[in-house]
């Protein structure tokens, strides 16, 4: 997540508009990084010759939409009441929409057992410093 590119980007202006809220059910889970994260994984991975094969760049803590929302609208001090529909997703972005309704659940396993750590693990933490005072 970085506050000016991206799908944060593009949430925030109905976000801050009071405009905000899940997407579909908002159960579906959702994998973030903050970008400052994904810079210094990446650092770390260059330096660690002992890690091959693929490594997820995600923080350690996924979220529901319905989480990822509510705390979006937390940190900008706004509410997020209105849901995007599943059936107006689907027209609006056909099969583009199970990028947005479907989960994707995953742990960055083998970053934390290497000894990453994370600059901002909690979402509400990366979020504060993203847009935080927006």
């Amino acid at each position: 997540m970085a506050p000016h590119g991206g799908a944060l980007a593009k949430m925030l202006l109905p976000f801050k508009l009071c405009l905000g809220g899940p997407i579909g059910r908002g159960d579906q889970v959702m994998s973030w990084i903050h970008y400052q994260d994904h810079i210094n994984a990446i650092y770390f991975l260059l330096n660690k010759e002992s890690i091959s094969g693929a490594v997820n760049l995600v923080a350690p803590e996924p979220q529901s939409n319905s989480i990822f929302t509510q705390t979006l609208a937390k940190v900008l001090h706004r509410v997020a009441i209105f849901r995007m529909p599943e059936a107006l997703l689907k027209v609006v972005l056909g099969e583009s929409a199970v990028l947005l309704l479907d989960s994707q659940k995953v742990l960055p396993q083998k970053l934390v057992d290497s000894g990453f750590e994370f600059q901002f693990g909690s979402l509400e933490e990366a979020l504060a410093n993203l847009v935080g005072g927006s």
